[in-house]
């Protein structure tokens, strides 16, 4: 990848600096805010009495808690960096590396716990009811305890490799040792934070919407009805609001890891201050929207499930709505 010839004068190293600054110090905070009640809202709706005891809302609460935890711990230090000048990580190793752990995990957990909501889904709409038994709250909570412990293990080599480098005189940030463990975690992030997951929720996605358009319900007794009936509205309204979300981390999540691979491989080329300086540009705009799926969540249910919408209004009216019945 050679160098790009700066004759734009929009394209100059202020210009792209001035983006990034304002990007992250003016648009940072306001996505922090918008994920923040996103991720509250949702909390509050999925720990509802009716749905908390559904396999899927408890996959969907896991996302919103690494949601909101990725927006203070990875997000926040990440705006206050590029936005505010204002890095610990560049004097202070323990931070630095901390920092990065918290990063690493926390940008992987929320595909995963999404993944496993898919997993869900396939399971629940299956016409075997032997598979369908799979789909229970017990299995969902080995699970989550599963994944979440073995990427709490796996990232534990930010607390070895992680550290402060100097990339220029006096010019010192918290970032990977440069070698082979930048080029191994660039293909990393590729591979974990973008193929597994497209590949994976694309998969469940189409073996889910197989087995929506096969699902029928035959030769049930009139006293069971109901029950199914209502059982199998909420699963499609949940099965909606993940198939939404899934979309929306497939645009988003593929971004920074492509940016980031790209940036490693030419690092080892000679490069002008401007194209050093388009690079870091570039890494700047894939961070930031590779939080972008963790801040939408209650927007995108808003639009995809009535029940959703009724379950948020009873949350922000309660006192009025105090001696109604929580709505089906």
């Amino acid at each position: 990848m050679g160098d790009f010839n700066i004759s734009s004068s929009l394209i100059t190293i202020p210009n792209l600096q001035s983006i990034r600054v304002n990007l992250f110090s003016i648009g940072g905070p306001i996505l922090i805010i918008i994920g923040t009640i996103s991720c509250i809202v949702n909390l509050l709706v999925f720990h509802q009495k009716k749905l908390r005891k559904n396999p899927c809302a408890l996959c969907f609460m896991a996302f919103n808690i690494s949601s909101l935890l990725l927006l203070y711990l990875s997000f926040l230090p990440a705006v206050l960096q590029i936005g505010f000048n204002i890095e610990p990580g560049a004097y202070n190793l323990p931070y630095c590396r901390l920092r990065y752990y918290l990063g690493f995990l926390f940008a992987c957990l929320p595909p995963f716990y999404l993944i496993l909501a898919s997993i869900d889904r396939t399971l629940i709409t299956s016409s075997n009811v032997n598979i369908r038994q799979w789909s229970n709250c017990s299995f969902i909570y080995r699970c989550l305890f599963g994944i979440t412990l073995f990427w709490m293990l796996f990232h534990s080599h930010a607390f070895v490799y992680i550290d402060i480098v100097e990339f220029e005189q006096g010019y010192s940030v918290c970032y990977f040792q440069r070698g082979l463990y930048s080029v191994l975690v660039s293909y990393y992030t590729l591979i974990v934070n973008g193929i597994i997951p497209l590949v994976l929720l694309s998969t469940f996605t189409i073996l889910t919407m197989r087995n929506l358009h096969r699902r029928v319900f035959q030769n049930v007794i009139t006293a069971e009805m109901r029950t199914i009936h209502i059982s199998h509205r909420q699963d499609r309204q949940l099965t909606g609001m993940l198939l939404i979300e899934i979309f929306t981390c497939i645009i988003f999540d593929f971004i920074h890891p492509c940016v980031l691979l790209i940036v490693h491989i030419s690092q080892y080329q000679i490069h002008s201050n401007e194209y050093q300086e388009f690079d870091r540009f570039l890494l700047s705009i894939s961070t930031f929207s590779l939080h972008i799926p963790f801040c939408t969540s209650l927007y995108t249910n808003l639009m995809v499930s009535k029940r959703f919408r009724k379950q948020v209004k009873y949350i922000i009216f309660r006192k009025k709505m105090r001696n109604r019945t929580l709505p089906a």
